[in-house]
């Protein structure tokens, strides 16, 4: 079982440095420790784009301390779909 893992954004300007254990690309990607279920502790490199990819989608940045919540798995109603009347 790896003690890293790197998640880098496909098709970037850049190919991400994801050859090493260390987060030391030139992207500033954040170091995240993970809990297994054993109880150790592995690493997560979160690698960033540098082709403004963000802006242009419309991401926003989610607040650190929620980084490590699951999200919410409830289906939001869509105000622009309508039900079928049959």
């Amino acid at each position: 079982m790896p003690g890293t893992v790197h998640v880098y954004p496909a098709n970037d300007l850049i190919a991400h440095d994801v050859s090493t254990e260390e987060a030391d690309c030139v992207c500033g990607p954040k170091l995240r420790p993970v809990e297994r279920d054993d109880g150790s502790i592995a690493w997560l490199i979160v690698h960033n784009s540098l082709d403004g990819r963000e802006q242009r989608e419309g991401a926003t940045a989610m607040p650190e301390e929620q980084h490590d919540r699951a999200p919410d798995p409830s289906p939001r109603p869509r105000p622009d779909i309508r039900p079928w009347n049959w």
